[in-house]
């Protein structure tokens, strides 16, 4: 499983370079569920889904869901 953090308003990944993309090709990934939870609690991106992406497969399960800081 591929684990992505998404902008829980406009269903876009959180990218690589830090920007929001449509492109779940372009998104961060991370080792697990918790640690794209713990970043994600601390950066600037607002109300966010973790999201758990299955190989070979479109589709995709909301494993957690949070709040970035406010900035």
């Amino acid at each position: 499983m591929t684990i992505f953090i998404e902008n829980a308003d406009t269903q876009e990944f959180l990218s690589r370079e830090g920007a929001w993309t449509k492109h779940f090709e372009k998104a961060a990934t991370y080792r697990s569920s918790t640690l794209a939870k713990a970043f994600a609690q601390t950066a600037q991106i607002g109300r966010f889904n973790v999201i758990g992406g299955f190989h070979n497969s479109p589709q995709l399960v909301n494993l957690d869901e949070g709040q970035g800081v406010k900035g």
